[in-house]
């Protein structure tokens, strides 16, 4: 048992009806509709950051199909196409238009956005990802990178407007290797954009470890998050947290 907990109808022995599964530190994880024993309908499930994955689940009670959508936390902005297992292969940029209550359960519509393509590519050892120059939508309402108000600091990444605490602002994504494979610089201005990822380790147990690597630093070289442009500080006013992003 992993702790998980799902409070739901029973009917002849077997789950039926409207459902929600908390994990053991009662946090939600997804509600959903059970049929005879089998997760069925529609969906949401909660990521990891704040994001929800909505949609039709297939008859195997996963959520792969051509019509599946993320939600970022605003809860308008979203990605919308073809998921397999809640893994993105190919969607577009996504407003949500209407939700319609049915079975206890607001079911979702979107409206498609943009005609760009966006895919799911992950980082690896040397290329931080297929389309560099191609913005995350949620970060361009939200933040926007201007020169640092700190006099050499070059550039620094700034809020478009008040924004309630907690609120997620920007992601860091970057090339990924191995924490056994890491080799300092003796400039630490070349490790300046190191981070410790906070995914699990890896198959042998090492910390991945994240990097923008100087080709990858300025804008007009990479835009797809715009997390490393936030300036270090001792007194900081935000966080790093994981979240859970399709792309």
């Amino acid at each position: 048992m992993n702790g998980d907990e799902t409070y739901c109808r029973f009917h002849q022995g077997c789950l039926h009806g409207f459902s929600k599964t908390f994990d053991r530190d009662h946090r939600l994880i997804n509600v959903c509709l059970y049929t005879n024993g089998t997760p069925s309908g529609y969906v949401w499930q909660c990521c990891t950051g704040g994001g929800y994955l909505v949609g039709q689940l297939n008859k195997a009670g996963q959520l792969t199909g051509r019509d599946i959508s993320f939600i970022y936390p605003d809860l308008d902005t979203g990605i919308t196409g073809t998921y397999c297992s809640g893994r993105l292969i190919c969607g577009h940029i996504s407003a949500i238009i209407s939700a319609i209550l049915k079975d206890d359960m607001f079911e979702l519509k979107f409206q498609q956005i943009s005609s760009k393509l966006i895919k799911c590519e992950p980082g690896s050892a040397t290329l931080i990802c297929e389309y560099p120059l191609l913005p995350d939508p949620y970060e361009s309402k939200l933040v926007f990178v201007s020169p640092s108000k700190i006099p050499g600091l070059g550039e620094g990444l700034f809020v478009r407007g008040c924004v309630p605490a907690n609120t997620m602002l920007a992601f860091y994504n970057g090339t990924v290797i191995s924490s056994k494979d890491l080799n300092r610089d003796e400039n630490w201005e070349n490790d300046a954009y190191k981070i410790l990822s906070l995914v699990s380790p890896d198959e042998e147990g090492f910390e991945r470890i994240i990097d923008i690597p100087a080709c990858w630093r300025e804008t007009s070289q990479y835009v797809a998050t715009l997390a490393h442009k936030v300036n270090h500080s001792f007194t900081p006013n935000a966080k790093y947290t994981l979240f859970y992003h399709p792309r």
